[in-house]
């Protein structure tokens, strides 16, 4: 009988997965964990299960990390969080959560191939993901880890497109559950530095909801002008640059742009969290003029966000410390006092050991319709901790990020013409970091 290798996935094709989840294929898998494609046995529902490998059950951060992910994901009731169907574990005891399953691609795809996006496109995507977030927000969560792959378009029954937020993995609670720990030290680093804030960079235990405004105005940058506000050749050169550069204004790469959709993507981008927005129904307010298509989401932002949680302090990112609340002043080194030069040097040291010797993967080509008709691209709306591209069997790829997140995807074909005034695609040289 031949023995299982390390790199084996938990569960076998056409195995039963508690009973009633049949396994069909593996979508993706990393150093932590494995998605499969799995069908409902009773219900004839396309699944997507996630689930920690075997060496990974042994560790109590990483189980801890997952099911947070779970409970984070369950927290949210509205159509832009992929659903947490069920939970529970092999019989090895290694645990899974079974999700939801999608069709379509995230915006890491859609922006290699088609950035920089309308306006009203691009800021109905953000829109689209502010609900989710002042969702977890409403409920004391933090996201952390927002980024382009961690957002997957698909489609409403209707056709219209969807966006969905995925991987609460990192999430950040600020209310602690009776019993339950910090998963992060003042020296650890969570999250994709290109996405982070200077705040989170130096100590993730610390942020509050304002960072997840930072990266939802970095996105959006992305959108907009094709690529990020901060590149570099490493991980660490790009933490460096956040902390001591100020971003290239977003009317200088696409000149077209509305001012004040300019200024509310570069207030995002402040270096103190008291110069951003100060919640997302602010944010949203100011995008909402920009895509009159998505002013729902804005007015969803706002009654999501006025409704009072009273298990919350007012506003949410009270609950904070005062690292988080007042960041040492940013400017050039010179200004800077010994002890926040020792600050600035322990957090590019950890987010280099943590991330930089991630293997950046290439974005495979696409369709440049950001959402494909139903049937054409499949993906699980799930992820999982990775290090690396995972090949899929046939056209499926998956994509990895330092942080976690796989989602497999098939071609499409399609193509949508460049509106006219947009500047073609930049390609900066640079180390991506999803």
């Amino acid at each position: 009988m031949t023995e299982p290798t390390k790199d084996a996935p938990p569960v076998a094709v056409g195995e039963l997965i508690a009973g009633k989840y049949r396994v069909e294929r593996v979508l993706g898998r990393g150093g932590m964990g494995v998605v499969v494609a799995a069908m409902h046995e009773k219900l004839r529902q396309p699944v997507a299960i996630k689930m920690l490998l075997p060496e990974a059950k042994a560790s109590e951060n990483a189980v801890a990390r997952f099911m947070r992910e779970a409970r984070a994901a369950a927290a949210i009731r509205g159509e832009h969080v992929a659903r947490v169907l069920d939970i529970g574990e092999l019989e090895g005891g290694a645990p899974f959560i079974v999700m939801e399953y999608l069709e379509g691609r995230d915006l890491a795809a859609v922006f290699k191939d088609s950035a920089p996006l309308p306006v009203e496109e691009a800021v109905g995507f953000v829109l689209q993901a502010c609900e989710a977030i002042a969702e977890a927000h409403a409920a004391g969560i933090v996201h952390r880890d927002l980024k382009p792959s961690n957002l997957f378009l698909t489609r409403r029954p209707d056709g219209s497109a969807l966006v969905k937020v995925l991987d609460f993995g990192i999430s950040k609670g600020l209310l602690k559950a009776a019993g339950e720990g910090t998963l992060t030290t003042a020296s650890s680093f969570v999250g994709s530095p290109i996405y982070s804030p200077p705040e989170q960079l130096l100590a993730a235990h610390d942020v509050d909801a304002r960072a997840d405004i930072w990266a939802l105005g970095t996105i959006l940058y992305e959108g907009l002008a094709g690529r990020p506000p901060y590149i570099g050749d490493s991980p660490m050169h790009v933490a460096s640059r956040i902390f001591h550069e100020a971003p290239t204004s977003l009317g200088e790469l696409r000149p077209v742009l509305p001012a004040d959709l300019v200024a509310a993507v570069m207030k995002c981008l402040q270096k103190q969290p008291a110069d951003r927005f100060a919640d997302v129904k602010a944010l949203a307010e100011a995008l909402a003029p920009h895509a009159p298509r998505a002013s729902i989401s804005a007015e969803r932002v706002a009654r999501i966000v006025s409704t009072p949680n009273p298990a919350l302090p007012s506003p949410v990112h009270a609950a904070v410390t005062a690292s988080a609340t007042s960041m040492p002043a940013v400017g050039p080194p010179s200004v800077r006092t010994p002890g926040q030069r020792r600050l600035i040097v322990i957090a590019l040291a950890a987010a280099g050991v943590v991330v930089g010797f991630v293997m950046f993967s290439g974005r495979s080509s696409g369709p440049t319709d950001p959402t494909p008709p139903p049937g054409q691209s499949v993906s699980a709306a799930a992820s999982v901790p990775v290090s690396a591209s995972v090949p899929v069997s046939g056209s499926e790829s998956a994509s990895a990020s330092a942080t976690a997140s796989v989602s497999a995807s098939a071609a499409a074909s399609a193509s949508a013409p460049r509106p006219v005034g947009v500047p073609p695609k930049k390609n900066p040289l640079s180390v991506g970091v999803k």
